[in-house]
């Protein structure tokens, strides 16, 4: 069982009051469950109630209407009177379940489901909703890898692209160099400089547009 916004009124009126709250859930909580049922409190607002009887898969249904029902009464603390609601997941052994941990688990599954639902809803575990689950989550690392494999290439062609407009212009002051013509930034084409190479191409632009960026970009 999980309260629903229970941070809201901690973060509104404190946690004195929040505290007040969550004890007199409980006390709520140990005397409108079954007889045969334990009730812990998990954390939080988060708490769980464990029927120990021959039906508790049939009972337990019915038996979280009943508590969520009893959250249509206000609760009073400190001058204040509050209205909670909560959404409960359902999981019984065995068939949802052979150990603690498991049935746990399942029960939190369910209970995620029902928040997805509504307000005081409450849900039954079953199968598929692990399996929506995993789907989803596969989905998701789907999703990234194909967007991190799209910048990762992006990133290398456009790398690329300025080594071979710095190779080019190395090779253009090397022949004219070689052929005692003179090194003129002015003589190459003008645009908005992107990085600068160190010595001897240390003053020479590198433009934006150039004609290797040009054809890449037609390809």
């Amino acid at each position: 069982i999980d309260l629903d916004g229970f941070k809201l009124i901690n973060d509104s009126f404190g946690n004195g009051v929040g505290d007040d709250l969550l004890q007199q859930y409980a006390q709520s909580l140990v005397r409108n469950a079954s007889v045969a049922s334990t009730v812990y409190h998990l954390g939080s607002d988060s708490f769980c109630v464990v029927l120990q009887q021959q039906d508790a898969a049939e009972a337990a249904p019915t038996l979280a209407q009943h508590l969520l029902r009893v959250l249509e009464q206000p609760f009073s603390s400190l001058e204040h009177e509050l209205y909670l609601s909560a959404c409960i997941g359902i999981a019984a052994f065995p068939q949802h379940g052979a150990d603690v941990t498991s049935l746990l688990k399942n029960a939190n599954t369910a209970l995620t489901r029902a928040k997805q639902r509504a307000p005081n809803a409450s849900e039954i575990y079953s199968p598929e909703m692990n399996r929506a689950s995993a789907e989803m989550v596969l989905l998701g690392t789907k999703l990234r890898r194909a967007s991190k494999r799209r910048f990762t290439t992006g990133s290398a062609l456009v790398s690329s692209i300025h080594r071979k407009t710095a190779r080019k212009i190395a090779a253009t002051m090397l022949r004219r160099t070689m052929n005692g013509e003179p090194n003129q930034s002015s003589s190459l084409p003008s645009s908005n400089t992107v990085c600068s190479a160190p010595s001897p191409i240390a003053n020479v632009a590198i433009p934006v547009q150039s004609p290797v960026l040009s054809r890449s970009s037609r390809m």
